[in-house]
């Protein structure tokens, strides 16, 4: 059997964002990702419950706003971070940043 080449393969992650399904009890919501920092249309009520969702590219990972990063995505709520440390976190071209907004659904 021929080894598929490493463009071809494809590999699923698991659920990252949140988007199967809400914990048994909570209301239900939709999760949207989009950049970091949001778009000026983005509500400020929107932003309250929001996520960053945060990687690291290089393998050993990366230090920013004292925290370490990996390859392994984090979720830091956005209200947990100051305004200098997610302006660190999102200026930084070794971190792949994500933000989540939660809106019912």
């Amino acid at each position: 059997m021929a080894k598929p080449k490493p463009s071809e393969s494809k590999q699923v992650a698991p659920d990252p964002a949140g988007l199967k399904s809400a914990t048994k009890g909570e209301p239900k919501r939709q999760a949207v990702l989009t950049v970091y920092p949001p778009p000026n249309e983005v509500p400020a009520e929107a932003l309250m419950d929001a996520e960053l969702i945060v990687r690291a590219k290089p393998v050993r990972g990366r230090w920013r706003a004292g925290r370490h990063f990996t390859r392994e995505a984090v979720m830091i709520p956005l209200a947990a971070l100051g305004e200098a440390e997610r302006v660190a976190i999102a200026g930084d071209p070794e971190l792949i940043v994500v933000l989540r907004l939660w809106q019912p659904g």
